[in-house]
């Protein structure tokens, strides 16, 4: 009975699933009481399937324990997903650690396309509801310059998601890009800025650009082989630089460069002083942009850096593994000569040391490459032993 079942068809069951839950809680739905709770049970329902796929992928290790195949790299990355999960009791480790487990031997692409494809229709569906009234706008103002969501939680949230679907889009295309593949988001990214005013993600989304055109039309790749080591510590120079100046915060006049990181310094500093760090983080929830008259008890109190908050939130063992992760992803893309997936790496990187998205499966799915980098050379036969083991 077990062995019947495609497990392949059950991963991706339980990740659009999960998908719509979490990005469902990215939106202004989030303030809607049964919405919220709704989008909580699809998102407990998806990590449910996943683990039943974990449970079969289990399972198959056991019935080849006699074959000498055993999975040990999987079965200590299984025994430290739990570890983490229970010391950390964190929602956001455990999904990482869930989707990361049931995503072996899936199709990395297929996971892009899947993630590419949900995106778009919560984009739309999130669109859609809020000009028909049903959630609202978050309306940031800078100065007199008005920034909309349009029924995301704020204008920000709205650009990564743009980002991401950009992202995703062109690495999925790569090596058949086209003069229109860089004119259309850059077209839908310019129209985005006008009503979101979100300069860090113009900024990524441009840089990533030119990378994509110079990867495609140029050999810069000659020149990243060269300088091949900066690429390795560029997010552990991230993550000391905004630590370093959040302490430095306190005790020098950081005014002006706060200016330019608009209050990303004040705000991680106050998190540090009130929630301090723990070895294994501790589970904060931070409040973030508001509709007008929503919730006016309530004041901003946001950490965006994505290195800071990984710190604050999970703790420094988590941030050390993300860190390792991202070095390694690095190098699987330097071995496999793909360097589109090492400018995106590398945007990502740079971007989130402005915002927090850098955990998160469903804005980063690009975390669900680890398979890939543990079985580099095995990937073609993993697939004829599953075909081996459904013909038994």
């Amino acid at each position: 009975m077990l062995k019947k079942i495609n497990r392949h068809d059950l991963f991706f069951t339980a990740y659009i699933i999960f998908l719509f839950g979490v990005l469902i809680n990215s939106t202004k739905y989030n303030f809607v009481p049964i919405a919220l709770k709704i989008s909580h049970v699809i998102q407990l329902i998806g990590c449910f399937i996943a683990i039943i796929k974990i449970i079969l992928d289990v399972y198959e290790i056991y019935l080849r324990r006699k074959e000498a195949r055993i999975d040990y790299k999987y079965l200590l990355f299984f025994v430290i997903s739990v570890i983490t999960i229970i010391i950390s009791k964190s929602k956001t480790v455990a999904y990482f650690d869930i989707f990361v487990l049931a995503s072996k031997d899936i199709n990395f692409k297929r996971i892009l396309k899947v993630t590419l494809y949900t995106l778009i229709g919560v984009f739309i569906y999130t669109v859609i509801s809020y000009f028909c009234g049903l959630i609202v706008d978050v309306i940031v103002y800078r100065g007199e310059e008005a920034r909309h969501s349009f029924g995301w939680t704020s204008p920000n949230q709205l650009m990564i998601v743009i980002f991401e679907i950009i992202c995703i889009y062109l690495y999925l295309r790569k090596d058949k890009l086209k003069w229109f593949d860089f004119v259309i988001p850059l077209v839908v990214l310019v129209i985005s800025y006008y009503f979101t005013g979100s300069r860090m993600c113009l900024l990524a989304t441009i840089l990533l650009l030119i990378l994509y055109a110079l990867v495609r039309y140029t050999n810069i790749h000659k020149l990243f082989n060269k300088i091949k080591v900066l690429f390795y510590a560029v997010p552990i120079i991230l993550t000391c630089l905004i630590l370093g100046l959040t302490i430095a915060y306190k005790y020098y006049d950081l005014t002006k460069v706060d200016q330019y990181l608009t209050g990303r310094l004040l705000f991680g500093s106050k998190a540090i002083d009130d929630y301090g760090i723990q070895p294994f983080g501790k589970e904060i929830v931070f409040t973030g942009q508001r509709a007008e008259g929503e919730q006016p008890e309530l004041s901003y109190n946001y950490v965006d850096s994505s290195y800071l908050k990984i710190l604050i939130n999970y703790g420094p063992f988590i941030l050390i593994g993300v860190l390792v992760f991202l070095i390694l992803l690095t190098r699987y893309a330097f071995n496999k000569k793909d360097y589109y997936l090492l400018v995106t790496i590398l945007v990502i990187e740079l971007y989130c040391f402005m915002d927090s998205f850098l955990f998160c499966i469903e804005f980063n799915p690009f975390l669900l490459l680890l398979w890939n980098i543990i079985y580099p050379l095995k990937r073609k036969k993993t697939k004829i032993e599953i075909r081996e083991i459904k013909s038994h």
